[in-house]
């Protein structure tokens, strides 16, 4: 089994530390994380996985690369930068120790524990050392930071000059009305079933695509922690979009 390094404070203080509003988070978390890529592949359609590809191929490191996985939840982006950069070392953290039993587990069975460490660390506040990193990559993890400005801050810390952080995040309704429709159709569809299965915490899935206030916020919060070269990719119609830039010098 992998093995799971604990930051300080201590594990069982590290829910307290992210605050009320990841606490929320947390909580659905807890009670999904052994069923939560079936919940990812629900809300996606199948699509997260492609997702995830994507983002890991923007990243664009060196294959030695030391790469940061914040926010790894199962580590399915952490499994899926080890296969596409075969000598690359990841690091992947997340808050959840319930979401990282099952990201351990998954690790081993893919035969990568050698090359994936998990570690139990809040990404607001991470222990790593400046400039410590080739490449960050954030899956749907930004939008539960507390701060989100501490989180953005803290990558640009620990990366090395000129490095990349990838952003992979929740956008809006697709845009065209038949999309636009079908889309929010499915949206109301899940909420419903979502309460059949007493999953009321994905609500705030939901009401971030249906409440997305555009590009510019997260343009302007990677730009103010000293990132450049800014650019920003929809898919599948915009319903998530991709982030990148570069560190500067």
């Amino acid at each position: 089994m992998t093995n799971i390094h604990e930051n300080s404070p201590g594990a069982d203080d590290l829910d307290a530390a992210v605050g009320a509003k990841t606490g929320l988070h947390q909580d659905l978390f807890d009670r999904t994380a052994k069923h939560y890529d079936v919940f990812n592949s629900m809300l996606s359609l199948g699509a997260d996985r492609r997702w995830r590809r994507t983002a890991v191929d923007t990243l664009k490191v060196p294959d030695d690369a030391r790469i940061l996985d914040v926010g790894t939840g199962t580590a399915v982006s952490a499994i899926t930068i080890a296969r596409r950069y075969p000598s690359a070392k990841i690091t992947a953290i997340d808050v959840n120790s319930k979401m990282l039993a099952v990201a351990g587990a998954s690790i081993a069975r893919a035969g990568l524990a050698d090359r994936i460490e998990l570690k139990q660390v809040n990404g607001e506040k991470m222990p790593f050392p400046d400039a410590a990193f080739d490449g960050v990559l954030l899956s749907f993890t930004l939008e539960d930071m507390m701060s989100q400005d501490a989180g953005i801050s803290e990558i640009a810390r620990v990366l090395k000059p000129h490095a990349p952080v990838v952003v992979l995040g929740l956008g809006g309704l697709p845009t065209g009305r038949i999309p636009h429709a079908v889309a929010a159709g499915s949206l109301r569809a899940l909420g419903v079933v979502l309460r059949a299965v007493s999953r009321p915490g994905y609500q705030h899935v939901r009401d971030d695509i249906l409440t997305y206030d555009g590009l510019n916020s997260i343009r302007l919060l990677i730009e103010g922690a000293g990132f450049q070269g800014y650019q920003s990719t929809p898919l599948t119609g915009g319903i998530v979009v991709l982030h990148h830039a570069l560190k500067g010098a």
